[in-house]
């Protein structure tokens, strides 16, 4: 049997790619399982929204929100920040949170989002800190 490449998002999906000639075989604990499907021509020839913009609508579906969100990641211990609408350029941001001893560290900025973290005195934290409103940043749109 080839080998399988497995990509999955926790609790949504997970993909099974063979890495093998094809056709292949499913593995039996899967076969109750599985749905194979090889598109065919669509109704597009090419993509139709952006990387970014796919980010934005994604997390504003999941999240059942509209307009800009903030998101906490606490596996990563991270802040996402998703914007209402990708920007031209990714934008600057400063972050502060409300213990002063507390610095945001940013871990990458894209048209669709803002990644950080918080900084203490001993290091990341990974436990939800509160963070002054509004964020400071500059966009172009």
């Amino acid at each position: 049997m080839p080998p399988l490449a497995v990509v999955s998002y926790e609790g949504w999906f997970a993909l099974a790619v063979s890495l093998g000639p094809l056709p292949t075989s499913i593995p039996p604990k899967y076969e109750q399982h599985v749905l194979t499907y090889a598109p065919g021509t669509g109704k597009y020839s090419a993509q139709v929204v952006t990387q970014d913009e796919a980010v934005i609508l994604f997390h504003q579906k999941r999240n059942q929100a509209r307009g800009g969100m903030l998101l906490w990641e606490p596996k990563q211990g991270e802040y996402r920040f998703i914007f209402s609408v990708p920007t031209r350029v990714p934008p600057e941001f400063s972050v502060e949170f409300v213990d002063p001893k507390i610095k945001a560290e940013i871990v990458r900025t894209t048209k669709s989002e803002l990644r950080f973290r918080a900084r203490g005195p001993a290091g990341y934290l990974k436990s939800f800190q509160s963070i002054k409103l509004p964020l400071n940043g500059y966009a172009e749109l």
